[in-house]
């Protein structure tokens, strides 16, 4: 469950700010130390694609509440920000096909630039479709249907 606010933070920075409920009996999540090495790390992570986390604070006397402090997008949502489109395209005859199953023809015949966003193919340093293909197939391989037929996430892919 999420809810988004709008915060000024610092020198009237403005972040939307993500809280998530996360039950220890219903939703594993990760561990203590392993979650506040995960945002040391994102929060150092400084790029234009990306993102910025601000800040994290956890409530472990409230059932173990996280929040997350992001960087705000305004104008839309993160996904229409991202892929530089409205989220569903109401006149797609096949706007309910699932992702999956949308995207595979195009990773399984090599051809990645069918589905990747054109603004990234127009961009001055345009993306590597060779790495792109990979990313594909791996993430093929993360949705089998058999869970034991997924790379685990200490394999090196």
């Amino acid at each position: 469950m999420s809810l988004e606010f709008i915060a000024g933070i610092f020198s009237a920075m403005v972040v939307a700010l993500l809280y998530w409920l996360f039950r220890k009996k219903v939703i594993p999540f990760l561990k203590q130390r392993k979650t506040l090495k995960e945002v040391r790390l994102l929060s150092a992570v400084r790029h234009r694609n990306v993102i910025g986390l601000v800040g994290y604070c956890e409530e472990p006397e409230q059932d173990g509440a996280k929040i997350l402090v992001y960087e705000y997008v305004p104008n839309g949502s993160l996904l229409e920000y991202i892929m530089a489109r409205p989220v569903v395209d109401s006149t797609d005859k096949q706007s309910n096909q699932h992702i999956i199953d949308w995207a595979r023809p195009s990773i399984e015949k090599g051809s990645v630039e069918e589905i990747i966003d054109a603004n990234l193919l127009c961009q001055s340093e345009p993306c590597n479709m060779e790495v792109m293909l990979k990313m594909g197939k791996l993430a093929l391989r993360c949705v089998v249907e058999e869970p034991k037929h997924r790379p685990t996430m200490t394999q090196k892919i």
